[in-house]
Formats: structure tokens, sequence, C-alpha cells
């Protein structure tokens, strides 16, 4: 292992400037081999293994992830399925200084989201960085700083933003063809077990733990954290709501015309509780697994809901995607729903802006040969106001009191689609724990309703709302402003 003062010291991190020698990808001819690293190599970072060695004129050349097994053990997998040689680190540095490589593809744990990303940038690098892009407000306008200060591209993993059928109906809902708009929903429901209670552990012997911590507070290891369940930790992860949210946060931006201000009040409500009577129904988890978020914008509000418990028996359908509701219906992916419950396909003449051809990793690539941010489809500005959706929702949870469930509920009487759609959730939740719990006895969270400037991306009435935008990071593992 490389010493880290030493590496520090000599590479471009530890120096004042970046090498005179880089040649930037959009030098490149047309057909010329792109060289890929990968960051992260999870089961999605091996989804990005899949998509880059699939493309022509691209090589995966590196992989890099905190636990060398993976690292290894992907290096392995690849290696037997592309015939070429691949790198494999630890450290994600080694990849990031690497001149011979052109593109950096970010698919770590959520808070290293924002800082290889920031680091790629500064090495000229191109980036395609997972949902949710930041793990705070600060850090997902540091990324738009950095596309522009470096000329590079950056496209955000919310890939919905490559299928037309979206596109389509989010024009639809802007046309009035199909009713007055009345409001965006973003639902993201996914049954989920509880994650238990683990004591704290040495990490395995592959496994850097500073490392994977990088820019958040240490915490000693335990076994319900890695992998996967760092997303249900406010230290790591950001709960359902940043975890798939994000895609129909974004999706509902889209029908909302991609406005570039966030809303201008947003109040959040929900508990943490798990299908586990043995342990009281609780868990080591922190972030919700119930939650309703009301965002109030400049016209049209947004609504959130997710539960993450489901009463297979019961009649309540879990759904993940985005509505756009209007006064005659619901519009969605293809197709149009009645206030009568009749399914109509969506005008397809209706006019739209397509997405540019290909995947979206094929977009991606093909917008960093021809070097045309112009073309991406998911460009980090989009993403940054999309996942900022996700962080305005559980900043209000995080900074507010306990509650009753009905005075949650009265917090929302005036928009009566979300208590509709959350008391729905709640009767399938109750139905589940119904030997266990009453929902209406235990303590859920009120969230601060909490306004935003968006010029200054501060809140004006809540000094805790404003402590949780920036996290101050740890040694060398600090995201810097990147204005300009």
């Amino acid at each position: 292992m490389t010493n880290r003062r030493h590496f520090l010291k000599t590479s471009l991190f530890g120096a004042t400037a970046l090498s005179l020698s880089y040649v930037p990808t959009s030098a490149m001819g047309a057909n010329e081999r792109l060289r890929v690293g990968v960051l992260g190599v999870g089961s999605r970072g091996n989804d990005h293994c899949k998509e880059f060695s699939g493309m022509e004129n691209v090589q995966l050349a590196a992989v890099a992830d905190p636990d060398d097994l993976r690292a290894q053990g992907t290096k392995k997998r690849w290696e037997e399925t592309t015939g070429s040689e691949i790198l494999a680190f630890q450290d994600p540095r080694r990849i990031i200084e690497d001149k011979s490589i052109d593109v950096v593809s970010v698919a770590s744990v959520n808070h290293w989201h924002s800082l290889l990303t920031l680091w790629a940038a500064e090495a000229g690098k191109h980036v395609y960085v997972e949902k949710p892009c930041c793990h705070t407000i600060f850090e997902g306008r540091q990324l738009v700083n950095a596309m522009k200060k470096y000329g590079i591209l950056i496209q955000h993993g919310t890939q919905n933003r490559s299928v037309d059928a979206w596109r389509l109906a989010a024009a639809a809902f802007q046309s009035g063809k199909y009713g007055k708009p009345k409001a965006v929903f973003a639902h993201a429901n996914r049954p989920r077990n509880g994650i238990g209670f683990k004591p704290e552990t040495d990490p395995p012997a592959s496994l850097n733990w500073d490392l994977w911590l990088g820019p958040v507070n240490y915490v000693r290891y335990r076994q319900n954290l890695v992998p996967y369940l760092w997303h249900w930790h406010w230290n790591t992860g950001d709960g359902e709501i940043g975890n798939n949210g994000v895609h129909f946060f974004d999706l509902c931006r889209l029908a909302l015309g991609n406005p570039y201000v966030h809303p201008r009040k947003t109040l959040s409500f929900g508990t943490r509780i798990v299908n586990a009577p043995k342990d009281n129904y609780r868990d080591q988890g922190e972030t919700p697994t119930i939650q309703a978020v009301l965002y109030e914008m400049d016209g049209i509000p947004c609504y959130f809901s997710s539960c993450n418990l489901r009463d297979k028996e019961g009649d309540w359908k879990p759904i993940e995607t985005a509505q756009f509701i209007t006064e005659d219906g619901i519009l969605s992916r293809g197709s149009f729903v009645t206030n009568s419950g009749e399914s109509i396909p969506i005008d397809e003449s209706i006019e739209f802006t397509k997405a540019q051809p290909g995947s979206h990793f094929e977009n991606f690539i093909n917008c960093v040969r021809e070097n045309a941010p112009e073309k991406l489809n998911a460009p980090i500005r989009e993403g940054h106001y999309s996942t900022a959706f996700c962080h305005l929702g559980n900043i209000s949870y995080r900074v507010g009191r306990s509650a009753t469930l009905a005075e949650c509920l009265d917090s929302i009487s005036s928009h009566p689609l979300l208590r509709a759609c959350v008391e729905g959730a709640l009767a399938n939740a109750q139905s589940l724990l119904k030997d266990g719990v009453d929902l209406a006895k235990i303590p859920f969270t009120l969230g601060q309703k909490i306004e935003m400037d968006s010029s200054s991306e501060k809140f004006v009435n809540s000094p805790e709302a404003n402590a949780l935008l920036s996290m101050p990071g740890r040694g060398e593992y600090v995201v810097r402003d990147y204005g300009i």
C-alpha cells in the first residue's frame, strides 16, 4: 500500500497545479478509445462496468473500492469478460491521478459522490456520477461550479432523463390538453427489512475503514453499515427519499419546466418503524421508513410520499414513480388515467424536446467525444436542483420535533391529495403491525417548515437547518468552495 503522506505529496492533490502535460478528452478524435475508471464496485458499480465495457472504442481500464476484495473480484470478473487488463486499487485517487484515464464513473457510497467528482474535475476528467450527486446542498452547488470552472462534462445518474416517454408525459402536463395542471407527485415506496442491532467491531481485513468513511464523521464499523445499509444512517446516507426519490423529483422538475429555483417552503414528517416484533419494531437505522413531504413552489406544489413497510395481503400497492396530476386525471410514463379510471395513451403528436440518442451512459460518452455539454441529457445542474429536494425534505425532518400522527396529518390538511396518499400508506403499515403497535400512539417527527432563499441557497428562518446545508469534512477529505 502506498504511504499516504508520500502519496499526497506526489499526487496531483498535493500539488499546487495540475500537470501541464494533460491532454483533454475533447482533443481526441471520435474513433479514439476512451479509457474509463469506475470508482466503487458494488452492484451498481458493476452495472457501470457492464455499460462501459459494452461500448465501441471504450475500455474499462481501472476500478477502485475501499474493500480490496471487491476491487480485486471486479478486476477478475471483467478481465475475463473483456479480455483486457484492468487495474484495481483501494484508493480512488490512484485512478484519478492517472493521466491515461479519460473518464471517471462514480458509483461509490453516497457520501463520497461529490468529493470524487470534484477531484476528478480538478484532474480534467469527465464524470458520470450516480444519484444522488451529493450528500449536502453545498456539495451540489460545488459540482455545478466545477463543471464550469474546469470545462469538463458531468452527467447525473437520473437515467429517466434519457427516456422519451417521460419527456412526452411532462410536455403533455404542461400543454393543458389533459386538464389544468394541479400538482406533481414523487413516490418512492419500496419494501425494506430492518437492519437490526449490531455491535461495534473491527472491520474486515480487506476493508480500509478510514478510506470508506472519507469525508463523514468517524464511527466504528458495524455489520449493519456495510454494504448498502449505510443508506439508513444520516452520517452516510440520505434515506429512501435520497436513494430512490431523487429519480422522481427529477421527473417532477421536468414536468414543471426544470425550474432553477428551490422550493420556497418545505415541510416533512414521518417516523422510523420496522417489521421486527422481537425488537419492539425498532432497529439501529435513523432515516424514516414512513415519510411525507410538502414542497410549496411558486405555482404548482410538489408532494413526496414513501413507505418501506408493506402488508402483502393488503390492498395497498407500493409504487415507485412520478405522477403529474391535473384536474382531469394523472399523467405518468406512457399513459393518462382519467378521474374515472380509464387509461389512455398520451397523444404522441404533442411537441416535446426529445432525449439525445442512446442510453444514458451512451449519451454521456457521445457528449464527451463531441465535447458537447449542451447535449447531456442530465447535466449536473439538473442533478443539483433535483437532489436538493431530497435534502430539503430530510433537513426539515431532522430539525423537527416529536409529534403525534394526528398533528402531522393536520399539517397537510389543505393538501388532500397528499393526505389521502399518506393515509393509504399508513393503513397498510398499520395492517402489517396490527399485533404490535398503534401508529396513532407512537411518536412521529413533525419537521420545521423551512423557508429557502434560492439565490443564496440559505434558509431565512432556521439556523438549525442552515447548519445542515454542508458538512465540515474530515482530515484530507474536505469539499472546498469551487465558486468562480
